[in-house]
């Protein structure tokens, strides 16, 4: 039973150590009229270290970039 609260609580701090720190980046596209832009190639770049992520956005126009670490970005939009 001992063991069992051990390895519990091990699983739940694992868990809970994964969760803390990132960002999740999240918008809609649209151009100048207010058009929705799908396809279209998002490029997020953290400032200091160069890591990039890229997502493409949906027939929405939505794009989601997940586990960010805190810090300056620089975002880049490419559409055909």
């Amino acid at each position: 039973m001992r063991l069992e609260r051990i390895l519990c609580a091990l699983v739940l701090t694992a868990s809970l150590y994964a969760q803390i720190g990132t960002s999740t980046i999240t918008g809609r596209v649209t151009d100048t009229s207010g058009a929705i832009i799908p396809s279209c190639q998002v490029t997020v770049v953290q400032d200091g270290t160069n890591f990039t992520s890229k997502a493409v956005t949906n027939e929405d126009g939505l794009y989601r970039v997940q586990s960010l670490q805190p810090g300056k970005y620089k975002i880049t939009f490419e559409a055909q």
